[in-house]
């Protein structure tokens, strides 16, 4: 959120340098925005994948995310001239606007998964589209009892019972 919010701030500052030919202080503020970007937006595909996505997902979710984000980031790179066209020396209020939206959303739908287990994030949040308002800071304790599956060795892989649940505490 804090690296959207700076995002903002520098496609604010952007503009007026745009407006007064202020070259140094465009390239000062497009420098920030893009250290901001890459230290915070930039590594989420890989952070989230570890954050909230059971073991078993990781790795599907990390390439999933990865392509997203390349995918977007080249989109950006296609649609900029065309905003850049239309608006002029105020194109980076299209980046301010998008970055304002991103830190409302964050705030209100984007879970906080600090001193969470990622077992309790999945649990908490794996419900589909939902959300997180009323659950966002409350902690619930896990439950220690976990299914685990077991491979029954007299039965045979095709008929169905190859694994029985044990309830492990």
């Amino acid at each position: 959120m804090f690296s959207h919010l700076m995002m903002a701030i520098f496609s604010g500052i952007i503009v007026p340098g745009t407006i007064r030919s202020v070259t140094a202080l465009v390239v000062t503020a497009v420098f920030c925005f893009n250290a901001f970007f890459n230290l915070g937006v930039g590594p989420i595909p890989w952070a989230t994948a570890g954050e909230m996505t059971p073991r078993y997902a990781m790795t599907a979710m990390s390439g999933i995310g990865t392509g997203i984000g390349y995918i977007s980031t080249f989109a950006i790179g296609v649609i900029f001239p065309a905003i850049n066209n239309w608006w002029g020396n105020y194109t980076f209020l299209f980046f301010l606007a998008w970055n304002m939206i991103a830190v409302v959303f964050i705030f209100f739908f984007i879970p906080e998964t600090r001193d969470r287990p990622i077992e309790e994030t999945v649990r908490l949040h794996s419900t589909g589209i939902h959300t997180v308002l009323g659950s966002k800071y409350a902690t619930v304790p896990i439950d220690h009892k976990t299914e685990v599956y077991v491979r029954d060795e007299d039965a045979s892989l095709m008929d169905g019972e190859s694994s029985i649940a044990q309830v492990v505490e």
